[in-house]
């Protein structure tokens, strides 16, 4: 299963995204994926009963409620082999191939250079020492899951969200991924911490459909987040791709 081939087409895409830089510098995409690949995605998504609950596929720390919204979120953390290895065949052919493209250096260096000015202000000294790479997961929502605002973990550099799945067209059931704002204008997070929504505004949400993407770099105002989905046969599939770096040591 040759999947390298993509790599030229998806290099193009990346390089030409097009980015919004207020609050933070952010951007959505539609038909992000070439067509066979994005269709072969859905071909092979995984089995439900091998998804692992978020609070333990990523150790996610969240406060004892037996219901907790994140409890409704599945993932398969397929850069660990631990867990690709739950599948089988064809998929875990496929999957694996699908992580190698965006692990490749052709698609990390397109990332990272079409943002130069985030490079310089993140890196102000240069370069030189830093090592980075990917990580990548299959995520499965369900119905009472939602993502208060945070800014995400200091040692990622870039997230990307690509959508495998159509919203469920109901106005008052938002499920793509919101940009927020945080009231106090002066609040920022380098840890990120998980919130609740009162002390933040929302100000932008991705349209939930299939094949596009939400993706933004990491700051310590990224706030981004997910409202809580209520509707019940609501299947929320989507890859999440995020660059790391993967020498960082917290301050």
């Amino acid at each position: 299963m040759d999947l390298e081939k993509y790599i030229p087409e998806l290099e193009y895409n990346i390089r030409n995204l097009k980015l919004n830089h207020y609050p933070y510098s952010h951007c959505e995409t539609e038909n992000f994926l070439p067509k066979e690949l994005f269709n072969n995605a859905i071909k092979y998504f995984p089995e439900d009963e091998i998804f692992i609950p978020i609070t333990k596929a990523d150790s996610v720390e969240v406060e004892k409620v037996k219901d907790h919204p994140y409890n409704n979120r599945g993932c398969l953390n397929i850069y660990d082999y631990n867990y690709l290895n739950y599948l089988k065949g064809e998929k875990y052919t496929f999957w694996k191939n699908f992580r190698n493209i965006f692990d490749s250096p052709e698609i990390i260096r397109a990332f990272l250079n079409s943002n130069p000015y985030y490079l310089k202000q993140r890196y102000p000294n240069g370069l030189s020492g830093l090592k980075v790479g990917s990580k990548f997961q299959i995520i499965y929502d369900h119905k009472g899951y939602e993502l208060g605002p945070h800014t995400d973990h200091p040692g990622k550099l870039f997230t990307m969200l690509i959508y495998l799945s159509d919203g469920p067209n109901i106005d008052e059931n938002v499920v793509g991924t919101s940009v927020y704002t945080p009231k106090d204008k002066t609040f920022k997070c380098n840890i990120g911490k998980h919130y609740e929504t009162e002390t933040f505004n929302k100000v932008y949400t991705a349209k939930f459909k299939k094949n596009n993407i939400f993706a933004f770099y990491r700051t310590n105002n990224s706030f981004h987040g997910v409202e809580k989905i209520k509707t019940k046969n609501f299947e929320r599939k989507l890859i999440q791709y995020s660059i790391w770096q993967t020498n960082y040591k917290a301050a």
